[in-house]
Protein backbone atom coordinates (compact mmCIF):
# COMPACT_ATOMS: atom_id res chain seq x y z
CA UNK A 1 0.00 0.00 0.00
CA UNK A 2 1.21 3.49 -1.18
CA UNK A 3 1.85 5.69 1.93
CA UNK A 4 0.49 9.35 2.43
CA UNK A 5 4.39 10.80 1.42
CA UNK A 6 4.34 8.88 -1.49
CA UNK A 7 0.63 10.26 -2.25
CA UNK A 8 1.70 13.55 -1.73
CA UNK A 9 4.94 13.08 -3.45
CA UNK A 10 3.01 11.68 -6.80
CA UNK A 11 0.26 14.67 -6.46
CA UNK A 12 3.24 16.96 -6.94
CA UNK A 13 5.34 15.20 -9.33
CA UNK A 14 1.73 15.66 -11.03
CA UNK A 15 1.50 19.12 -10.08
CA UNK A 16 4.95 20.07 -11.54
CA UNK A 17 3.61 18.57 -15.08
CA UNK A 18 0.59 21.04 -15.14
CA UNK A 19 0.81 24.65 -16.98
CA UNK A 20 0.63 27.32 -13.76
CA UNK A 21 -3.50 28.07 -14.40
CA UNK A 22 -3.75 24.07 -14.87
CA UNK A 23 -1.97 23.61 -11.42
CA UNK A 24 -4.12 26.66 -9.57
CA UNK A 25 -7.42 25.28 -11.47
CA UNK A 26 -6.57 22.01 -9.43
CA UNK A 27 -5.88 23.22 -6.23
CA UNK A 28 -9.03 25.15 -6.75
CA UNK A 29 -11.32 21.97 -7.56
CA UNK A 30 -9.56 20.64 -4.32
CA UNK A 31 -10.76 23.56 -2.00
CA UNK A 32 -14.40 23.32 -3.51
CA UNK A 33 -14.23 19.75 -2.86
CA UNK A 34 -12.93 20.35 0.37
CA UNK A 35 -15.86 23.15 1.05
CA UNK A 36 -18.90 20.90 -0.16
CA UNK A 37 -17.38 17.99 2.18
CA UNK A 38 -17.25 20.58 5.06
CA UNK A 39 -20.47 21.83 4.50
CA UNK A 40 -21.86 18.85 4.09
CA UNK A 41 -20.75 17.94 7.42
CA UNK A 42 -22.19 20.62 9.14
CA UNK A 43 -25.72 19.55 7.70
CA UNK A 44 -25.58 16.26 8.49
CA UNK A 45 -24.36 17.43 12.49
CA UNK A 46 -26.97 19.92 12.62
CA UNK A 47 -29.85 17.60 11.70
CA UNK A 48 -28.27 14.94 13.84
CA UNK A 49 -28.23 17.92 17.27
CA UNK A 50 -31.83 18.77 16.25
CA UNK A 51 -33.18 15.22 16.64
CA UNK A 52 -31.24 15.07 20.08
CA UNK A 53 -32.90 18.40 21.18
CA UNK A 54 -36.14 17.28 19.76
CA UNK A 55 -35.91 13.74 22.01
CA UNK A 56 -34.95 15.29 24.75
CA UNK A 57 -38.02 17.41 24.89
CA UNK A 58 -40.08 14.75 24.53
CA UNK A 59 -38.24 12.36 27.73
CA UNK A 60 -38.80 14.00 30.66
CA UNK A 61 -41.34 12.66 32.50
CA UNK A 62 -40.00 10.45 35.38
CA UNK A 63 -36.72 9.37 36.62
CA UNK A 64 -35.68 6.67 34.25
CA UNK A 65 -36.37 8.78 31.31
CA UNK A 66 -34.42 11.25 33.13
CA UNK A 67 -31.18 9.51 33.44
CA UNK A 68 -31.73 8.58 29.69
CA UNK A 69 -32.17 12.33 29.09
CA UNK A 70 -29.03 12.83 30.40
CA UNK A 71 -27.22 10.62 28.42
CA UNK A 72 -28.40 12.44 25.45
CA UNK A 73 -27.72 15.42 26.92
CA UNK A 74 -23.96 14.69 27.21
CA UNK A 75 -24.66 12.55 23.33
CA UNK A 76 -26.06 16.50 22.56
CA UNK A 77 -23.06 18.30 23.92
CA UNK A 78 -20.38 16.08 22.04
CA UNK A 79 -22.37 16.83 19.13
CA UNK A 80 -22.38 20.35 19.35
CA UNK A 81 -18.65 20.54 20.15
CA UNK A 82 -17.76 18.72 16.64
CA UNK A 83 -20.69 20.86 14.96
CA UNK A 84 -18.32 23.35 16.28
CA UNK A 85 -15.07 22.31 14.96
CA UNK A 86 -17.02 21.74 11.45
CA UNK A 87 -18.23 25.15 11.21
CA UNK A 88 -14.17 26.37 11.54
CA UNK A 89 -13.53 23.95 8.89
CA UNK A 90 -15.79 25.22 6.67
CA UNK A 91 -15.10 28.58 7.27
CA UNK A 92 -11.51 28.07 7.01
CA UNK A 93 -12.55 25.96 3.78
CA UNK A 94 -14.35 29.20 2.34
CA UNK A 95 -10.98 31.48 3.16
CA UNK A 96 -9.10 29.67 1.21
CA UNK A 97 -11.31 29.02 -1.62
CA UNK A 98 -11.34 32.51 -1.95
CA UNK A 99 -7.52 33.05 -2.07
CA UNK A 100 -7.64 29.58 -4.68
CA UNK A 101 -9.79 31.49 -6.65
CA UNK A 102 -8.14 34.24 -7.42
CA UNK A 103 -4.26 32.49 -7.82
CA UNK A 104 -6.75 30.78 -10.70
CA UNK A 105 -7.74 33.59 -11.99
CA UNK A 106 -4.31 35.92 -11.85
CA UNK A 107 -2.89 32.66 -13.40
CA UNK A 108 -5.45 32.66 -15.99
CA UNK A 109 -4.72 36.39 -16.84
CA UNK A 110 -0.70 35.40 -16.96
CA UNK A 111 -1.74 33.30 -19.96
CA UNK A 112 -3.13 35.61 -21.92
CA UNK A 113 -6.53 34.86 -21.31
CA UNK A 114 -6.23 31.94 -23.55
CA UNK A 115 -8.81 29.91 -20.56
CA UNK A 116 -10.94 31.78 -20.56
CA UNK A 117 -14.06 29.26 -20.81
CA UNK A 118 -12.07 27.33 -18.53
CA UNK A 119 -12.05 29.82 -15.96
CA UNK A 120 -15.79 31.16 -15.90
CA UNK A 121 -16.40 27.21 -15.92
CA UNK A 122 -14.13 27.34 -12.30
CA UNK A 123 -15.60 30.23 -10.97
CA UNK A 124 -19.69 28.92 -11.67
CA UNK A 125 -18.39 26.23 -9.49
CA UNK A 126 -16.82 28.39 -6.82
CA UNK A 127 -19.80 30.19 -6.53
CA UNK A 128 -22.20 27.56 -6.22
CA UNK A 129 -20.37 26.45 -3.49
CA UNK A 130 -20.31 29.81 -2.01
CA UNK A 131 -23.88 29.99 -2.20
CA UNK A 132 -24.37 27.05 -0.37
CA UNK A 133 -21.94 28.21 1.71
CA UNK A 134 -24.17 31.82 2.56
CA UNK A 135 -27.18 29.67 2.97
CA UNK A 136 -25.78 27.24 5.07
CA UNK A 137 -24.26 30.09 7.79
CA UNK A 138 -26.72 33.35 6.75
CA UNK A 139 -24.40 34.99 5.34
CA UNK A 140 -25.84 37.43 3.13
CA UNK A 141 -23.71 39.61 0.91
CA UNK A 142 -23.29 43.27 0.60
CA UNK A 143 -25.66 43.61 -2.34
CA UNK A 144 -28.35 41.90 -0.33
CA UNK A 145 -27.87 43.71 3.07
CA UNK A 146 -27.81 46.65 1.93
CA UNK A 147 -31.59 46.04 -0.10
CA UNK A 148 -31.93 44.38 3.71
CA UNK A 149 -31.67 47.41 5.24
CA UNK A 150 -33.69 49.93 2.83
CA UNK A 151 -36.51 47.37 3.43
CA UNK A 152 -36.35 47.35 7.41
CA UNK A 153 -37.93 50.83 7.70
CA UNK A 154 -41.11 49.60 6.04
CA UNK A 155 -41.66 46.52 8.35
CA UNK A 156 -44.02 47.35 11.57
CA UNK A 157 -41.95 47.53 14.96
CA UNK A 158 -42.17 44.39 17.08
CA UNK A 159 -43.13 42.47 14.34
CA UNK A 160 -40.39 38.95 13.97
CA UNK A 161 -40.30 38.11 10.44
CA UNK A 162 -40.42 34.78 9.71
CA UNK A 163 -39.96 34.51 6.51
CA UNK A 164 -36.59 32.60 6.89
CA UNK A 165 -35.84 29.91 8.99
CA UNK A 166 -33.79 30.51 12.16
CA UNK A 167 -29.93 29.25 11.51
CA UNK A 168 -29.82 25.16 12.56
CA UNK A 169 -28.18 24.55 16.07
CA UNK A 170 -27.60 28.20 16.77
CA UNK A 171 -28.69 28.01 20.38
CA UNK A 172 -31.70 30.18 20.05
CA UNK A 173 -34.19 27.46 19.19
CA UNK A 174 -37.10 26.13 21.35
CA UNK A 175 -34.66 23.05 21.37
CA UNK A 176 -32.90 24.56 24.57
CA UNK A 177 -35.54 25.49 26.24
CA UNK A 178 -37.24 21.55 27.28
CA UNK A 179 -39.85 22.46 29.65
CA UNK A 180 -41.87 24.54 28.08
CA UNK A 181 -45.38 23.13 27.22
CA UNK A 182 -46.33 21.34 24.19
CA UNK A 183 -46.19 23.98 21.67
CA UNK A 184 -42.68 23.82 22.01
CA UNK A 185 -42.69 20.22 20.28
CA UNK A 186 -44.52 21.23 17.42
CA UNK A 187 -41.94 24.45 17.43
CA UNK A 188 -39.46 21.99 17.10
CA UNK A 189 -40.80 19.57 14.30
CA UNK A 190 -41.70 22.95 12.53
CA UNK A 191 -37.96 24.02 12.67
CA UNK A 192 -36.77 20.59 11.81
CA UNK A 193 -38.99 20.34 8.41
CA UNK A 194 -37.64 23.85 7.89
CA UNK A 195 -34.52 23.01 8.07
CA UNK A 196 -35.04 20.11 6.00
CA UNK A 197 -36.04 22.43 3.25
CA UNK A 198 -33.70 24.43 3.74
CA UNK A 199 -31.04 21.52 3.31
CA UNK A 200 -32.61 20.11 0.17
CA UNK A 201 -32.63 23.36 -1.45
CA UNK A 202 -29.24 24.42 -0.47
CA UNK A 203 -27.84 21.48 -1.61
CA UNK A 204 -29.05 20.72 -5.33
CA UNK A 205 -28.18 17.11 -6.26
CA UNK A 206 -28.04 18.73 -10.10
CA UNK A 207 -25.46 21.03 -8.94
CA UNK A 208 -23.60 18.37 -7.04
CA UNK A 209 -23.36 16.30 -10.50
CA UNK A 210 -22.68 19.12 -12.09
CA UNK A 211 -19.92 19.67 -10.10
CA UNK A 212 -18.82 16.01 -9.89
CA UNK A 213 -19.18 16.31 -13.23
CA UNK A 214 -16.60 18.84 -13.91
CA UNK A 215 -14.04 17.92 -11.40
CA UNK A 216 -14.06 14.33 -13.09
CA UNK A 217 -13.37 15.87 -16.52
CA UNK A 218 -10.77 18.40 -14.65
CA UNK A 219 -9.20 15.00 -13.29
CA UNK A 220 -9.66 13.48 -16.63
CA UNK A 221 -7.79 16.79 -18.40
CA UNK A 222 -4.85 16.74 -16.05
CA UNK A 223 -4.08 13.16 -16.65
CA UNK A 224 -4.56 13.66 -20.59
CA UNK A 225 -1.74 16.61 -20.19
CA UNK A 226 0.34 14.49 -17.67
CA UNK A 227 -0.24 11.32 -20.69
CA UNK A 228 0.87 14.53 -23.25
CA UNK A 229 3.68 15.35 -21.11
CA UNK A 230 4.97 12.03 -20.89
CA UNK A 231 4.75 11.09 -24.52
CA UNK A 232 6.53 15.03 -24.90
CA UNK A 233 8.99 13.70 -22.46
CA UNK A 234 9.90 10.30 -23.78
CA UNK A 235 9.98 12.09 -27.41
CA UNK A 236 12.82 14.75 -25.42
CA UNK A 237 14.55 11.81 -24.28
CA UNK A 238 15.17 9.58 -27.10
CA UNK A 239 15.76 13.35 -29.09
CA UNK A 240 18.54 13.80 -26.80
CA UNK A 241 19.86 10.28 -27.08
CA UNK A 242 20.08 10.82 -31.04
CA UNK A 243 21.41 14.00 -29.91
CA UNK A 244 24.21 12.85 -27.63
CA UNK A 245 25.19 9.75 -30.45
CA UNK A 246 25.79 12.60 -33.08
CA UNK A 247 27.67 14.45 -30.85
CA UNK A 248 30.02 11.73 -30.49
CA UNK A 249 29.91 10.72 -33.85
CA UNK A 250 30.92 14.58 -34.42
CA UNK A 251 33.54 14.08 -31.63
CA UNK A 252 34.74 11.08 -33.76
CA UNK A 253 35.12 13.10 -36.61
CA UNK A 254 36.42 15.95 -35.21
CA UNK A 255 39.05 13.55 -33.60
CA UNK A 256 39.89 12.34 -37.69
CA UNK A 257 40.09 15.57 -38.93
CA UNK A 258 42.45 16.80 -36.64
CA UNK A 259 44.61 13.81 -36.79
CA UNK A 260 44.39 14.14 -40.72
CA UNK A 261 45.52 17.91 -40.23
CA UNK A 262 48.15 17.06 -38.35
CA UNK A 263 49.32 14.60 -40.72
CA UNK A 264 48.56 17.21 -43.75
CA UNK A 265 50.96 19.54 -41.45
CA UNK A 266 53.84 17.12 -41.44
CA UNK A 267 53.64 15.94 -44.52
CA UNK A 268 53.81 19.77 -45.92
CA UNK A 269 56.91 20.55 -43.77
CA UNK A 270 58.78 17.57 -45.44
CA UNK A 271 57.45 18.71 -49.21
CA UNK A 272 58.75 22.32 -48.22
CA UNK A 273 62.26 20.68 -47.25
CA UNK A 274 61.75 18.14 -50.40
CA UNK A 275 61.52 21.28 -52.18
CA UNK A 276 64.36 22.89 -50.88
CA UNK A 277 66.63 19.91 -51.79
CA UNK A 278 65.13 20.05 -55.47
CA UNK A 279 66.16 23.47 -56.19
CA UNK A 280 69.19 22.75 -55.05
CA UNK A 281 69.73 20.10 -57.14
CA UNK A 282 68.29 21.82 -60.13
CA UNK A 283 70.95 24.30 -59.45
CA UNK A 284 73.78 22.00 -59.51
CA UNK A 285 72.42 20.37 -62.75
CA UNK A 286 72.43 23.63 -64.05
CA UNK A 287 75.82 24.35 -63.49
CA UNK A 288 77.20 21.09 -64.51
CA UNK A 289 75.22 21.65 -67.69
CA UNK A 290 76.99 24.68 -68.17
CA UNK A 291 80.34 23.02 -67.78
CA UNK A 292 79.22 20.57 -70.30
CA UNK A 293 78.20 23.00 -72.67
CA UNK A 294 81.62 24.99 -72.72
CA UNK A 295 83.50 21.50 -72.79
CA UNK A 296 81.61 20.60 -75.62
CA UNK A 297 81.59 23.56 -77.40
CA UNK A 298 85.55 23.38 -77.13
CA UNK A 299 85.24 19.62 -78.84
CA UNK A 300 83.32 20.65 -81.70
CA UNK A 301 85.97 23.74 -81.87
CA UNK A 302 88.84 20.72 -82.21
CA UNK A 303 86.85 19.42 -84.29
CA UNK A 304 86.23 21.23 -86.93
CA UNK A 305 90.30 22.62 -86.52
CA UNK A 306 91.76 19.10 -87.33
CA UNK A 307 88.85 18.64 -89.92
CA UNK A 308 89.97 21.56 -91.83
CA UNK A 309 94.05 20.92 -91.09
CA UNK A 310 93.13 17.64 -92.74
CA UNK A 311 91.55 19.31 -95.95
CA UNK A 312 94.08 21.81 -96.29
CA UNK A 313 97.04 18.45 -96.36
Amino acid sequence: MRTNTENNDEKEHHLSTLSPYKRAEYECVSGITTLRQALHNVTQLESQTNNNNYNNNNIYSNSNKNKKKSNNNNNNEDNMMELIRARQSARYAHQQLDKLAKDAQRAARRANNIYDADVKELLHHVDTAKRWYRECFRVVPAYEQEEEERNISTQAVGITDLSRPLLQGNGKSNDYYPYNNNNNNNNNNNNNNNNNNLQTSSFSLHEDKEFQSYAAQVQENSELADAALDRIANGIVRLQDNAIQLSSELHTQETLLYEVERKVDLTTVKLSGLNAKLRKALKSVRRSDCCMYVFCFFLLVAVIVVIIVLIKQ
